[in-house]
């Protein structure tokens, strides 16, 4: 089995010196512009290439990150800076938006392209549209099984990276809106403010509490003892999370991996990372962690490591108990009388076993002493971030009477040849000596590189100048380092074909007895969940044109069912289309050209260029992301046609996680008993400002919601008269259906609008609504 890539993160200079000096095979890093770590240093241009020749001289790939959302007016920009990355080596650029990825296909075919956790692809189908679309790496969502893995490795012919540790996010990547709706820090521009390390309540309708801590906070990934299954299912890149994190971090992540791919590590190796920052390890939901093993309710913060204990105390004086030696300036960390953690430097030395301390707090007897700085953990990193990486050369010399000399280089299986300039002469004074010869070739300088060999070829009393030798040992690394010329395509964008649709009203129900409500003639499509479509056929009015939207997410046998009964439903004359979000359903288009293709608002469609790859891949019409704003939605229609929808109603879903809050209440180790869970019905997430966001499990996964809907009433009105379609979505029973159906249809159609009345009721009900990002816009990167 070949050893997989141990792939570093790079957030500065410091931290990619210290991956590649611990020894990573590649590193990913961001530049200023366009990367899903705005917060991150991050690299300028100069920087960039200073990395990219650092890494390659040390046989290290170099990813950068362009991955992150992008307007219409940064498309030119991404381009210009997409070739820049082309010139300067850069080995494979990680990319979320579609349109993006159109740009750069059309213009800079050579780049090679790795699909960004980003994309949400987390199954074989998704990785088959991207596959076809020439992508050479998949980097697969986080909660992809190990099953899922092989089948992807058993059918196509890709790389896959996979997050081996560090931070998790709850929620599926590229689908998580909490922070955007919240707040406008869109983690999809790369400015998440991480609401799910928030503390939060869970409560019912009647506000009772079943939980009260961080319930949305994962632990960091740990997998460095379980490598022997993921190489198993075919990982062939181990990401190691951390842009944000010290060069420390990153060595000892690096080192720890570098270690687990051959042999199983020590707790010193798991320590030394544990040590330097730690929320708490989870080997991740697809190795079977699930519930409290997963999540730490507790703090959603670094945690050190336990060495000791408080064994009792008299006000602030405490008598302590070590298991391990303390050194002067270590950080030690106890649990507060009154709630929180106190810290402090220790300015002694303290061996294991019990000790006396006086503390400048009240802390509670019992509780654990963590060390959270550790002066000896220091040490040991900076040895190994310190440490120079150096690469073998094979080398030949020869230097003969009458002829110029050469010097022959090898490296890594590649050669390379130089000559010199001066005819070697006889000698009048010194001659030429084996040893004077390989001094002057063994000046390598702060290049990573040393002489494993170096066989001179010298016959007797000749003479070269010294400064003839430099050049040639100058000439040949020169050589070893020179860049290949490239070249480019045409700095332009592909054209968009401009398309036209009839304009109509889209209305979702998530539960099929909610079309008791609503007027079939006025709603032009009717979108049910495809968990629902035996249910719909049985019990909606004929009149209603049927559109089945498919679910998120889907692995294996439930990718497989799925397809069998769509192939079912495409005979019924009723269903009129299919709604897919993200790319997963768009590897069955072809099964089915008399149907009308959705590309839902989970596809993350925010510029004119995705809406054409979308096309591209059989799309007939498409949902705009609800993280555009009304002006975005303006321009994009200017350049593709009157065509699209935009959600003009709805309590958006914020979050789809496979995490179940309930399951810390229950204290599940897995979601096998979902179905018939009485926790699995309707439960709210309460914030510190007392806003209720709903929470429910719905196939086994669970589903968070806005605290409110988003109601844009008028303020679509000039999208409308440009022939934009609207959508609705109703989620829970108590909406006002009737009022909202009447209202947009009216909006769209001609009629009165009773604005002020569903204000009042959505008041009532929600105590009030959102317009989202649709006016504001979102932050990170530049719009």
């Amino acid at each position: 089995m070949n050893l997989p890539e141990v792939l570093a993160p790079a957030g500065s200079m410091e931290a990619l010196k210290a991956g590649v000096a611990a020894g990573c095979h590649a590193v990913y890093l961001g530049g200023k512009l366009f990367s899903a770590r705005a917060f991150a240093n991050n690299f300028s241009k100069k920087e960039l290439e200073e990395a990219v020749s650092y890494c390659h001289m040390r046989n290290v790939k170099v990813y950068v990150t362009m991955n992150t959302l992008l307007s219409d007016k940064e498309l030119s920009s991404a381009l210009e800076y997409a070739r820049y990355l082309y010139e300067i080596g850069v080995d494979a650029i990680i990319v979320q938006d579609m349109g993006l990825v159109r740009v750069l296909q059309h213009s800079l075919k050579d780049m090679p392209l790795h699909g960004s956790t980003q994309l949400f692809v987390h199954n074989l189908e998704g990785a088959k549209v991207l596959v076809d679309l020439g992508f050479e790496r998949i980097v697969l969502a986080r909660e992809t099984p190990l099953s899922e893995i092989k089948r992807i490795k058993n059918h196509v012919d890709v790389e896959i990276e996979y997050f081996v540790h560090g931070a998790l996010c709850v929620c599926y990547s590229g689908q998580c809106l909490m922070s955007s709706m919240i707040g406008g820090r869109s983690g999809n521009r790369g400015a998440c403010a991480q609401p799910c390390r928030k503390s939060y309540q869970v409560v019912d309708r009647d506000q009772n509490i079943y939980l009260d801590g961080h319930i949305l906070s994962p632990m960091d990934l740990n997998t460095s003892e379980n490598l022997d299954k993921l190489l198993e299912a075919g990982v062939d890149s181990l990401k190691i999370e951390g842009r944000m994190k010290s060069p420390e971090y990153v060595g000892a992540a690096v080192s720890l991996y570098n270690k687990a791919i051959k042999e199983r590590p020590s707790q010193k190796d798991i320590d030394l990372v544990a040590q330097n920052f730690n929320r708490g390890f989870t080997k991740g939901l697809p190795l079977g962690d699930f519930g409290k093993k997963f999540v730490s309710m507790e703090r959603p913060d670094n945690r050190g490591l336990v060495i000791g204990k408080v064994l009792s105390l008299k006000g602030n004086t405490v008598k302590i108990t070590l298991t391990e030696p303390v050194y002067s300036g270590d950080g030690l960390e106890f649990s507060k009388k009154r709630g929180g953690f106190g810290g402090l430097e220790v300015h002694e030395y303290l061996d294991p076993g019990i000790h006396v301390l006086k503390l400048p707090f009240s802390v509670k007897k019992g509780t654990d002493i963590r060390r959270t700085f550790s002066v000896e953990n220091k040490r040991e990193l900076d040895e190994i971030i310190n440490q120079e990486r150096k690469r073998p050369l094979y080398g030949t010399v020869s230097i003969k009477k009458g002829k110029v000399a050469f010097l022959t280089i090898t490296l890594d299986h590649r050669e390379y040849k130089v000559t010199g300039n001066k005819i070697v002469e006889e000698a009048k004074n010194v001659p030429l000596t084996l040893e004077s010869v390989e001094n002057q070739l063994n000046k390598l300088g702060d290049t990573p590189f040393f002489w494993k060999e170096l066989d001179i070829f010298l016959e007797d009393n000749l003479f070269l100048p010294k400064s003839e030798l430099n050049d040639l040992r100058r000439l040949g690394l020169e050589k070893i380092l020179e860049k290949p010329v490239k070249s480019f395509g045409k700095n332009e964008q592909p054209k968009i074909e401009k398309r036209n649709e009839a304009q109509g009203l889209s209305i979702f129900i998530e539960d099929i007895s909610f079309a008791k409500r609503l007027d079939s003639k006025k709603c032009n499509r009717l979108l049910i969940p495809f968990h629902k479509v035996e249910e719909g056929l049985d019990l909606l009015d004929s009149d209603f044109s049927i559109y089945i939207e498919l679910p998120s997410i889907g692995y294996g046998k439930e990718m497989e069912e799925m397809k069998n009964k769509l192939d079912t439903y495409y005979q019924l004359e009723r269903i009129k289309g299919i709604y897919i979000p993200g790319l997963s359903g768009f590897s069955w288009v072809n099964d089915f050209p008399n149907w009308e293709i959705y590309a839902s608002e989970e596809s993350n469609i925010f510029n004119g260029q995705s809406v054409a790859k979308f096309y591209d891949l059989g799309a007939d019409s498409f949902v705009f992301s609800p993280e555009c704003t009304l002006d975005q939605i303006k321009d994009i229609t200017g350049k593709i046609g009157n065509i699209g929808e935009i959600i003009s109603y709805g309590q958006l879903v914020i979050m789809k996680t496979e995490h179940c809050p309930m399951s810390l209440y229950k204290d599940c180790i897995n979601n096998q008993g979902c179905k018939s869970c009485e926790y699995s019905g309707l439960f709210y997430l309460k914030d510190s400002l007392n806003y209720l966001f709903p929470f429910r499990r719905v196939n086994n996964r669970s589903l968070i919601y806005h605290s409110r809907p988003i109601f844009l009433g008028q303020k679509v009105r000039s999208l409308v008269q440009k022939g934009l379609s609207l959508q609705i979505r109703f989620t829970n029973e108590g909406e006002p259906m009737e009022l909202l159906q009447e209202y947009y249809y009216n909006l769209l159609y001609g009629g009165q609008l009773k604005e002020r009345e569903i204000e009042d009721v959505l008041k009532d009900i929600f105590g009030g609504y959102t317009i989202g990002n649709y006016k504001r816009g979102i932050l990170g990167g530049v719009m």
